[in-house]
C-alpha cells in the first residue's frame, strides 16, 4: 500500500485560471485539474508545488499561501492527500511539460496546460480554494 501526498496550486489571473489536461490511463478517464504532482521524499508540499508548476507548466512560481490540506481516508493506493497552496507566476512562458517519471511512457498522463476562463461551472468545481482566497482578502481590505 502506497499513500503519497499531492501538492497543487491555484492561480488565478485576469479571469482566467492556470489547469491542467490529464489522462489517467488506469481509469481511463480525461480530466481538468490544478496543476501539481506528489512530493518526494524530503521535499516540502511548497517546494513540490513550485517543482511540479515548473515541470508542468514552464513557469516559475511563488507560493503566497497555504489555502487547505484534504484527506482522502478511503485511498489505500496513491494521493491520500491533498495540499492546495496559492500562487502567482513570478517568471516563464506557459508550455506543456511532463512528468519525469513518465518520460519513457508512451501514453502521458499531462495533455495540455491552459489559462480558462473562471466560467460558472469552473467556478462550482474550485469554488472551495477561490473562497478561501476571497475571504482572505476581504479580511486584508477589512482592516
Amino acid at each position: 500500500m502506497i499513500k503519497r501526498t499531492r501538492s497543487q496550486a491555484v492561480i488565478i489571473r485576469q479571469g482566467h485560471i492556470l489547469m491542467a489536461r490529464h489522462y489517467d490511463i488506469y481509469i481511463r478517464q480525461e480530466y481538468w485539474c490544478l496543476p501539481g504532482g506528489g512530493v518526494e521524499a524530503g521535499e516540502t508540499p511548497e517546494q513540490a508545488a513550485v517543482r511540479e508548476l515548473r515541470e508542468e507548466t514552464g513557469y516559475t512560481v511563488r507560493v503566497n499561501r497555504r489555502l487547505g490540506r484534504e484527506i482522502f481516508p478511503r485511498v489505500t493506493h496513491g494521493y491520500a492527500e491533498t495540499v492546495t497552496f496559492a500562487a502567482e507566476v513570478v517568471d516563464g512562458d506557459l508550455q506543456l511539460g511532463f512528468d519525469p517519471e513518465q518520460a519513457d511512457w508512451d501514453v502521458k498522463f499531462l495533455r495540455e496546460v491552459r489559462w480558462l476562463p473562471l466560467d460558472a461551472h469552473l467556478l462550482m468545481q474550485v469554488d472551495r480554494f477561490i473562497a478561501r482566497l476571497t475571504r482572505e482578502s476581504a479580511q486584508v481590505y477589512s482592516r
